[in-house]
C-alpha cells in the first residue's frame, strides 16, 4: 500500500514538472486563440501562425493583465525601429486592446467608424487631447499592473475621461498618418498589402508632396483632414470586409487620393454625422486673425460633408491661378477661401448678365444637378469661383459634362428671360371725380 501511494505522489510530481515545463516553452497563437484564429490568418493573409507578427505570439504568451502593456511596449519598440514610418506612438487605450484580441478588424458597415480597423481608431486631435488621453492610459496601465483589479465601472470612468477628436490642421494630420502607420506595422506586420500600399502613400507625401497637400488643406482648405482619413477609412473597410465574405478584395491605393487632392480633382466622401460634428467644429470666439467662422447657416451634421466651416483653420490668403497671394484682409466670417474657376465653360460664362445677382437668378428655381444628383454651384461656374465653404463646394473643380453643360445653359435662358420680363402690373382704378 505504501509503495503505490509513492509510486503515484512520483507520477504526481512527474506531471506536474512536465506541466511546467511545458508553460515555460513559448505557445503558438493557436494555443490561445483555439477557435478564433482561422479569422486572424484571414485578414492578415497568413497561412502558417509561426508566420504572424510578432506582437500576436507575445500576446499568446502573456497574461490578461499584461496585454496592455504588451502593446504598449512593442508600439513603443517599433517607432524606433528602421521600419517605422515616424516617431509617433499612438495612444494606446483599453478598448483598442480588445477590439484587436477580439478581431475586430471591420465593422458593422462603411459608416460604423467606432469599430474596425482605420485610422479613426488613434486619432487623438491635438496635443491637449493626446496629453489627456495618454494621462488615462497611464492610470489604466497603473490598474492592470497594480495588485488592484480593474472593475466595470473604473473601465467606464476611464472610457469617459477620453477625448476622440480628429486633427483640424495639416500637422496634426501627419502625425495621425504616422502613428496609425506604426500601428499598421506591429498588428498587420509589413508585408500586409494594406501596409505596403499605406506605406507607398507616406513615403509619396514625405518625397516632395508635403508642401502641395499641406497648402490643399491649408489654403484652399475645402478639403478636411477628416476627408483624407475618411478616404483611407473606407479603403480599409472594403479590403477587410472583402476578406470577411471570401472575397477577393481589391488592391489597396492610397497614393491616388494625394494626387487627386492636389490636382483639385478629388471627390469629397460623405463624412457621417458623429464625423462630420468633429470635422466642423463650432466656434465660439474668433482666432488671431478673426477668420474661424462657425458652421454655415442653416447646415446640419446629416447635410453634405462638402458643406461647413473651416473649422478655425481659415486661411488670410486667396487662390488665384493655383498661386497664394496674401490679401490685405481676412476673407468674410463663414466663407473660407476663395476658389478661383481656372476652366471655365465659354458657353455658360457667354449667357452671364452681371448686372443680375445670383439670389435673384435663382430666386424660387434652384440651379439644375449634375449628373450625381448634386446641385450645381452657379457662382463657381457661371461667375468664375466661389468660396470653399459653399454648401455646393462638392461640385467646385470639376469640368461639367456636356449633359451638364446643356441643363445650365436652358436653365440661365430660362432665368435670364423671366427676370427681363416686367412683372405684371394690376389696373389702377380711376379716380373718382369730386
Amino acid at each position: 500500500m505504501a509503495t503505490a501511494i509513492i509510486t503515484q505522489t512520483n507520477e504526481n510530481k512527474l506531471v506536474r514538472a512536465q506541466k511546467e515545463a511545458e508553460d515555460l516553452e513559448p505557445k503558438l497563437p493557436s494555443k490561445r486563440f483555439t477557435v478564433t484564429l482561422p479569422v486572424l490568418l484571414e485578414y492578415l493573409q497568413i497561412a502558417d501562425e509561426a508566420n504572424l507578427p510578432d506582437i500576436w505570439h507575445k500576446w499568446a504568451n502573456c497574461t490578461k493583465r499584461q496585454e496592455f502593456q504588451v502593446l504598449r511596449d512593442a508600439l513603443e519598440a517599433y517607432a524606433r525601429s528602421t521600419q517605422a514610418l515616424s516617431a509617433s506612438v499612438p495612444v494606446v487605450s483599453a478598448k483598442l486592446v480588445q477590439d484587436l484580441l477580439n478581431f475586430n478588424f471591420v465593422g458593422d458597415s462603411a459608416d460604423d467608424i467606432k469599430l474596425g480597423f482605420h485610422p479613426f481608431i488613434i486619432t487623438d486631435g491635438n496635443a491637449e487631447h493626446r496629453q489627456i488621453n495618454r494621462e488615462v492610459a497611464r492610470l489604466y496601465g497603473y490598474l492592470q499592473t497594480g495588485d488592484t483589479s480593474v472593475s466595470l465601472t473604473d473601465l467606464e470612468n476611464l472610457q469617459v475621461k477620453e477625448i476622440r477628436s480628429v486633427p483640424l490642421s495639416y500637422w496634426e494630420l501627419e502625425k495621425t498618418l504616422g502613428s496609425f502607420g506604426n500601428l499598421m506595422g506591429v498588428v498587420l506586420g509589413p508585408q500586409h498589402p494594406l501596409h505596403v500600399a499605406y506605406t507607398a502613400m507616406w513615403k509619396m507625401l514625405q518625397s516632395g508632396l508635403r508642401d502641395d497637400l499641406h497648402a490643399a488643406l491649408e489654403y484652399r482648405s475645402y478639403v478636411k483632414p477628416a476627408h483624407v482619413l475618411r478616404s483611407i477609412q473606407l479603403q480599409f473597410y472594403t479590403w477587410f470586409n472583402h476578406r470577411r465574405n471570401r472575397l477577393t478584395p481589391p488592391q489597396p491605393d492610397f497614393t491616388t487620393m494625394l494626387n487627386q487632392i492636389i490636382m483639385q480633382i478629388y471627390v469629397l466622401p460623405h463624412l457621417p454625422p458623429p464625423l462630420y460634428a468633429l470635422a466642423y467644429p463650432k466656434k465660439t470666439h474668433p482666432a488671431s486673425d478673426g477668420s474661424i467662422p462657425g458652421l454655415i447657416p442653416g447646415g446640419s451634421a446629416s447635410g453634405s460633408s462638402s458643406s461647413g466651416s473651416s473649422a478655425g483653420f481659415s486661411s488670410d490668403a486667396s487662390t488665384i491661378s493655383g498661386i497664394t497671394t496674401p490679401t490685405t484682409k481676412p476673407p468674410p466670417s463663414g466663407r473660407g477661401s476663395y476658389i478661383t474657376n481656372l476652366q471655365p465653360n465659354a458657353t455658360i460664362t457667354a449667357q452671364d448678365k452681371p448686372n443680375i445677382k445670383l439670389k435673384d437668378i435663382i430666386s424660387n428655381a434652384p440651379p439644375p444637378k449634375m449628373d450625381d444628383g448634386t446641385e450645381l454651384c452657379l457662382s463657381y461656374h457661371l461667375r468664375g469661383g466661389c468660396w470653399s465653404n459653399c454648401r455646393r463646394a462638392s461640385t467646385h473643380a470639376q469640368t461639367l459634362s456636356n449633359p451638364e453643360v446643356q441643363r445650365l445653359t436652358q436653365y440661365l435662358t430660362r432665368r435670364f428671360a423671366a427676370l427681363a420680363t416686367p412683372a405684371t402690373q394690376p389696373p389702377q382704378q380711376p379716380h373718382s371725380s369730386g
